[in-house]
Protein backbone atom coordinates (compact mmCIF):
# COMPACT_ATOMS: atom_id res chain seq x y z
CA UNK A 1 0.00 0.00 0.00
CA UNK A 2 1.03 3.23 -0.94
CA UNK A 3 0.94 6.11 1.71
CA UNK A 4 1.83 9.85 1.78
CA UNK A 5 3.12 11.86 4.83
CA UNK A 6 1.12 15.40 4.03
CA UNK A 7 0.49 18.60 6.07
CA UNK A 8 -2.69 20.12 6.14
CA UNK A 9 -2.28 24.15 5.48
CA UNK A 10 -4.55 25.04 8.13
CA UNK A 11 -5.18 22.03 10.56
CA UNK A 12 -7.69 19.92 11.77
CA UNK A 13 -9.59 20.55 14.65
CA UNK A 14 -9.50 17.81 17.03
CA UNK A 15 -11.45 17.64 20.42
CA UNK A 16 -9.14 15.57 23.11
CA UNK A 17 -10.61 14.08 25.99
CA UNK A 18 -8.28 14.33 29.23
CA UNK A 19 -10.31 12.63 31.91
CA UNK A 20 -12.87 15.35 32.53
CA UNK A 21 -11.22 17.67 30.63
CA UNK A 22 -12.24 18.58 27.09
CA UNK A 23 -9.20 20.59 24.69
CA UNK A 24 -9.42 21.15 21.10
CA UNK A 25 -6.02 21.03 19.48
CA UNK A 26 -5.20 21.53 15.47
CA UNK A 27 -3.26 19.05 13.51
CA UNK A 28 -1.47 19.30 10.99
CA UNK A 29 0.56 15.92 10.36
CA UNK A 30 -0.94 12.97 9.08
CA UNK A 31 -0.68 10.01 7.03
CA UNK A 32 -2.47 9.04 3.92
CA UNK A 33 -2.84 5.69 2.65
CA UNK A 34 -4.01 5.08 -0.50
CA UNK A 35 -7.20 3.49 -1.10
CA UNK A 36 -7.68 -0.20 -0.78
CA UNK A 37 -11.03 -1.99 -0.38
CA UNK A 38 -10.18 -2.97 3.27
CA UNK A 39 -10.86 0.56 3.90
CA UNK A 40 -14.62 -0.07 2.64
CA UNK A 41 -14.70 -3.10 4.83
CA UNK A 42 -13.34 -0.64 7.88
CA UNK A 43 -16.16 1.79 7.05
CA UNK A 44 -19.22 -1.19 6.39
CA UNK A 45 -18.21 -2.98 10.04
CA UNK A 46 -17.17 0.00 12.25
CA UNK A 47 -20.51 0.08 14.28
CA UNK A 48 -19.45 3.48 16.06
CA UNK A 49 -20.81 5.02 12.53
CA UNK A 50 -24.19 6.61 12.29
CA UNK A 51 -25.57 3.60 10.19
CA UNK A 52 -28.39 5.19 8.89
CA UNK A 53 -26.53 8.41 7.79
CA UNK A 54 -24.24 6.09 5.82
CA UNK A 55 -26.75 4.73 3.87
CA UNK A 56 -28.59 7.73 3.31
CA UNK A 57 -25.94 10.24 2.99
CA UNK A 58 -22.81 9.59 0.34
CA UNK A 59 -21.24 12.77 1.83
CA UNK A 60 -20.96 11.04 5.18
CA UNK A 61 -20.14 7.75 3.69
CA UNK A 62 -17.36 9.34 1.46
CA UNK A 63 -16.09 11.24 4.35
CA UNK A 64 -15.90 7.87 6.20
CA UNK A 65 -13.99 6.25 3.65
CA UNK A 66 -11.31 9.53 3.67
CA UNK A 67 -11.59 9.17 7.39
CA UNK A 68 -10.36 5.36 7.21
CA UNK A 69 -7.28 6.49 4.93
CA UNK A 70 -5.88 9.43 7.00
CA UNK A 71 -3.71 8.57 9.94
CA UNK A 72 -3.00 11.32 12.43
CA UNK A 73 -1.08 10.07 15.95
CA UNK A 74 -2.99 8.99 18.89
CA UNK A 75 -6.60 10.39 17.35
CA UNK A 76 -9.52 7.94 15.67
CA UNK A 77 -10.21 10.06 12.82
CA UNK A 78 -13.74 10.55 11.83
CA UNK A 79 -16.11 11.75 9.33
CA UNK A 80 -16.61 14.60 11.29
CA UNK A 81 -13.63 15.27 11.51
CA UNK A 82 -13.27 15.62 7.72
CA UNK A 83 -16.37 17.64 7.41
CA UNK A 84 -15.13 19.60 9.46
CA UNK A 85 -11.99 20.46 7.76
CA UNK A 86 -11.34 23.89 6.12
CA UNK A 87 -11.95 24.02 3.02
CA UNK A 88 -8.45 24.51 2.46
CA UNK A 89 -7.60 21.43 4.30
CA UNK A 90 -10.41 19.39 2.39
CA UNK A 91 -9.04 21.23 -1.10
CA UNK A 92 -5.86 19.86 -0.18
CA UNK A 93 -7.08 16.21 1.00
CA UNK A 94 -8.51 15.64 -2.23
CA UNK A 95 -5.15 16.75 -4.39
CA UNK A 96 -3.24 14.50 -2.51
CA UNK A 97 -5.75 11.73 -2.35
CA UNK A 98 -5.75 11.92 -6.42
CA UNK A 99 -1.75 12.29 -6.80
CA UNK A 100 -1.74 8.96 -4.30
CA UNK A 101 -4.14 7.32 -6.72
CA UNK A 102 -1.85 8.28 -9.30
CA UNK A 103 1.11 7.01 -8.14
CA UNK A 104 -0.22 3.67 -7.44
CA UNK A 105 -1.48 3.09 -11.04
CA UNK A 106 1.75 4.73 -12.53
CA UNK A 107 3.44 1.51 -10.09
CA UNK A 108 0.89 -0.65 -11.41
CA UNK A 109 1.82 -0.20 -15.68
CA UNK A 110 5.48 -0.54 -13.96
CA UNK A 111 4.49 -3.87 -12.77
CA UNK A 112 2.76 -4.90 -16.03
CA UNK A 113 5.46 -3.42 -18.16
CA UNK A 114 8.59 -5.34 -16.20
CA UNK A 115 10.21 -7.98 -18.43
CA UNK A 116 10.53 -11.27 -16.95
CA UNK A 117 12.90 -11.99 -14.57
CA UNK A 118 12.55 -8.19 -13.07
CA UNK A 119 12.03 -7.77 -9.45
CA UNK A 120 8.74 -6.15 -10.08
CA UNK A 121 7.50 -9.00 -12.32
CA UNK A 122 7.10 -12.29 -10.22
CA UNK A 123 4.90 -14.72 -11.24
CA UNK A 124 1.67 -15.69 -9.13
CA UNK A 125 0.98 -18.58 -11.28
CA UNK A 126 -2.46 -16.53 -11.81
CA UNK A 127 -3.13 -16.18 -15.39
CA UNK A 128 -5.31 -13.07 -16.35
CA UNK A 129 -8.07 -13.20 -18.42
Amino acid sequence: MLTEKCTFPKGAIILVVDGDDEVRTIVREFLLEEEQMGHTFLVMNDMDLDRARLADDSSYYSAALMAARVKIAGVKVTPEIILELHPDDGRYLLGKAALLEERGDEFRKEIEAAPEGHPLSVKTGLQGG
